[in-house]
Parts: C-alpha cells; structure tokens; sequence
C-alpha cells in the first residue's frame, strides 16, 4: 500500500507495507486437532420473554461448534498455504449460513505445550488475532489512597508481560 497523501506535506511519498505476522499456533492447533471449540453469539430467531412481567427477553444466542482436526493436502508447505486452508472452512462456514458474515469467533485451543489459549477470527478483516490474557497476583494489588503512588513491581510486571 502506498500512502500518497503524505507527497503534499514530505515531498515524496512514503511506502507503507503491513504484514500481519502470526503465530503458527493457531493454524497448528486446527491442524493437530487441539481445537476445543470455535465459539460466537448470536440475535436470537425470536426474542421471546422469559418471565411473565416480560422484563427479561433473550438478546443473544451462544453458539459452540466442536472442531475436527484439518487434513492438507500434500502439497501444502508454507505457512500462508496452511492459514490460507484453515481460513476457507471458516469461508465456506459463512458461506452456508450468510448471518454469520461479521460474526466475531472465538476460538479456544491448546498450544503445543498443553496450555489453553484464545484467539479470535473476524471474517471482516480475514484475520487470526492471538488473545493474551494473564493475570497478576494479588501481591501486586495496592490499597486506594488519596496520594497516587507509582506501583513499580506492577509496572515491571506489566512491563515483562509486552
């Protein structure tokens, strides 16, 4: 992609190229079958009430999907071929049920180490988006006050964690 807007302003223009680098867990994951489900919610069909007084009424339906394991073919060898693969089932999903265009799934699996993670697939943007979540212990954790003070264990952790 070239941004020629900056031409007016720099003199020359700037070439801008984005590559979304990935890890290869996710795509391995579906590949060696350690996916544990593919999650998204829904709107309902019918949103009916679920009491009588008619204040609670259904506004989303989770839907969780089992994964079998992906089979490439033989001559699949590259990383992009193996991505490539893995999202055109996701495709061909949206393409059998139009409702799930802009749908955003989840997707919960094991690394190869045996550790649960979460990654999420938008069709918008045609990309995997590894989810990082970890949390700090309760000894990190400082009490309210009036006077702000700078937490550097927590920072350092934090820190550590980018």
């Amino acid at each position: 992609m070239v941004w020629d807007s900056a031409d007016a302003y720099l003199g020359f223009k700037i070439n801008f190229h984005y590559e979304s680098v990935l890890s290869d867990e996710i795509v391995d994951a579906f590949i060696n079958g350690k996916v544990k489900n593919v999650e998204f919610s829904q709107p309902p069909q019918v949103a009916p009430q679920w009491d009588n007084q008619g204040v609670f009424t259904q506004n989303l339906l989770r839907v969780n999907l089992n994964v079998s394991a992906v089979t490439l073919p033989s001559n699949i060898t590259s990383t992009q071929q193996k991505e490539n693969i893995v999202k055109g089932y996701f495709r061909n999903l949206i393409a059998q049920h139009r409702n799930l265009q802009g749908t955003l799934f989840k997707i919960k699996f094991e690394d190869s180490k045996g550790t649960p993670r979460l990654a999420e697939y938008n069709p918008d943007d045609d990309v995997f988006v590894l989810v990082k979540k970890d949390k700090l212990p309760d000894s990190l954790r400082q009490p309210v006050t009036a006077n702000i003070t700078l937490n550097r264990p927590l920072c350092d952790t934090i820190q550590s964690k980018i």
